[in-house]
């Protein structure tokens, strides 16, 4: 492998893209030419100048660019923002001098694969290049787009296990045509456990012995169950513990349904003291650290990185049992799991974490025994390196 080129559509710090810088810093130490390629500057583009990776934040040529303002402000609908928006990050890196002869182009999320295909298929096509396609969510997506994208890539590296393979590229009728071919690759979402616990344990993140705190870290979006943790917090506030519940993740707009239906959720049951929704945060680890409990009710997920992040700080989590979460946490060990929408258990396993301190404990030293041995990144970056080189 001479040159590795990524692709992300944002420029935040969050999951996936911590993913990304990691394996950036991995693949430049072994010699080969890494370029990250962002449709929005943020803190990430930061993080990867700092680290010494060479990244560009995609802009259109000054003659197009000038005309972009009035575009923007005459887009009155938001299916016409997202229309153009896509045409113009897709003329931007279509118009770059991106050479990948030799080279891989690994496309960070299925997102940013669907917004960058026209551009992504016209650079395999002119250069030769292979196409790697990462699967961090499974999302639900048309079996045809999802099919196409399969066959544009020539890898595509799944986060998860078998399990998350199965619902992904189903293999009975005719999908068993349309996904035919070994291209798929399972890996585990690894994190550099030593130096994430190390550069926390400076800052002596203890939780506060007043507070149950809870950390949820996801989007606010309907199939992650932002309502399940705050009828969990309801719960245990009934039961006269002291908890409180923080959520850090994307912000949506306030006239979004489902974001709407939070905040009338915390108005009507007077949660406004004991929520606190940050929206997006670049020190994730800092409020999982100062948590008792990491939750995460999610009905789609494939290896959720946030509980990883939580086990290398000897945090425990607690979550639906989906995806490969399971090989996550280790129920009754390391967390609980719970049947997707079992919300009553998932209250009465709360209860008993809130009431019994030293489980937590020992759950949160297991934890971190399970990750340090099966998601550590130095093991498991080496297999995608062997299997990219294959390529």
């Amino acid at each position: 492998m001479d040159k590795l080129v990524y692709l992300e559509r944002t420029g935040r710090f969050y999951g996936s893209s911590k993913n990304l810088l990691d394996f950036s810093l991995f693949f430049q130490e072994r010699g080969a030419q890494v370029n990250v390629f962002l449709a929005d500057q943020g803190d990430l583009f930061q993080r990867l100048r700092d680290h010494q990776i060479p990244v560009e934040v995609l802009q259109l040529p000054p003659l197009i660019n000038q005309y972009n303002g009035v575009i923007a402000r005459a887009s009155i609908f938001k299916k016409m923002k997202m229309g153009l928006a896509w045409l113009k990050w897709n003329l931007c890196l279509g118009m770059g001098k991106i050479e990948l002869r030799r080279g891989i182009f690994l496309v960070n999320n299925t997102r940013t694969f669907i917004f960058f295909l026209p551009t992504i298929f016209l650079k395999k096509l002119g250069h030769g290049c292979k196409v790697v396609w990462r699967i961090q969510t499974n999302q639900p997506i048309h079996p045809l787009v999802k099919s196409l994208l399969y066959a544009i890539s020539d890898m595509v590296v799944v986060h998860g296990g078998n399990s998350v393979v199965k619902e992904l590229f189903p293999t009975g009728g005719l999908k068993r045509w349309l996904f035919r071919g070994k291209k798929i690759r399972i890996s585990r979402n690894s994190i550099h456990v030593d130096a994430y616990r190390q550069a926390f344990e400076r800052l002596q993140l203890d939780p506060d012995p007043h507070f149950f705190k809870i950390c949820m870290i996801s989007l606010i979006e309907k199939n992650k169950g932002v309502l399940d943790a705050l009828k969990v917090l309801k719960f245990l506030l009934d039961k006269r513990v002291n908890a409180i519940l923080v959520h850090c993740g994307g912000e949506n707009s306030p006239n979004d349904p489902h974001t709407q239906e939070v905040n009338e959720y915390i108005r009507k049951h007077r949660l406004g003291r004991r929520v606190k929704l940050m929206g997006y945060v670049n020190n994730v680890g800092e409020v999982i650290g100062s948590s008792d409990l990491n939750i995460l009710p999610s009905r789609i997920e494939t290896q959720p990185y946030v509980i990883t992040e939580a086990s290398c700080l000897s945090v425990p989590s607690m979550a639906y049992d989906v995806g490969s979460i399971n090989e996550q946490i280790l129920d009754g060990e390391s967390g609980y799991l719970l049947n997707p929408g079992d919300l009553e258990s998932m209250k009465q396993r709360a209860l008993f974490l809130a009431r019994n301190p030293e489980v937590r404990k020992k759950m949160g030293a297991r934890a971190y025994d399970h990750v340090k041995a099966h998601f550590d990144f130095r093991t498991n970056s080496q297999d995608i390196l062997s299997q990219l080189n294959a390529l």
